[in-house]
């Protein structure tokens, strides 16, 4: 991700940026120059702005995504969502959404030079007991066998209420 965060956009240039930071730039731009956007602004600054001014410290405002472009404000404006097969966005409940999260955070444990944890409180919450199950396999098989590159199983930690949840310790038989 340290690469993502070179501007590569050239604004007079054709190329597209492949950058993320060069995108943000590209969509700031893009956004600013659209006309319902910048007429918004104009409206904005000329019908209420300029009338707190004070002196020469006029205030003016203007729409954007992100003003300062830089990774880390990328990466906050980037969304991990749910979706059907179709690729159609569908609404799914907390359950699924906590799996969800589980996912994001044991992909970056399996990538971190570090010794792994991860610290689940509930993990069956909401879940229905098929997912509940599969989740359980998940953590097992996560923190039984190295990670990518060799690293280190991510050690889990769970503490829940679900007497039938499957144990993550593997059998002895």
């Amino acid at each position: 991700m340290k690469d993502q965060g070179i501007d590569d956009y050239d604004p007079e240039g054709d190329a597209p940026p492949s950058n993320l930071v060069g995108i943000l730039r590209r969509a700031e731009h893009d956004i600013r120059d659209n006309s319902a956007v910048s007429g918004v602004s104009q409206d904005i600054n000329s019908a209420y702005l300029q009338r707190f001014a004070i002196g020469d410290d006029v205030l003016r405002a203007k729409i954007s995504v992100a003003t300062d472009a830089t990774l880390a404000r990328a990466l906050e404006r980037l969304e991990l969502n749910l979706f059907a097969e179709s690729d159609d966005w569908t609404r799914r409940g907390l359950g699924y959404n906590n799996a969800l999260f589980m996912a994001a955070e044991l992909l970056l444990l399996g990538k971190s030079e570090l010794a792994p944890l991860l610290l689940v409180e509930e993990p069956e919450a909401h879940l229905h007991p098929q997912l509940q199950t599969r989740i359980m396999d998940l953590l097992r098989d996560k923190a039984q066998g190295p990670q990518e590159g060799g690293r280190a199983p991510v050690q889990v930690i769970l503490t829940t209420h679900a007497p039938t949840l499957p144990r993550l310790r593997p059998s002895s038989a």
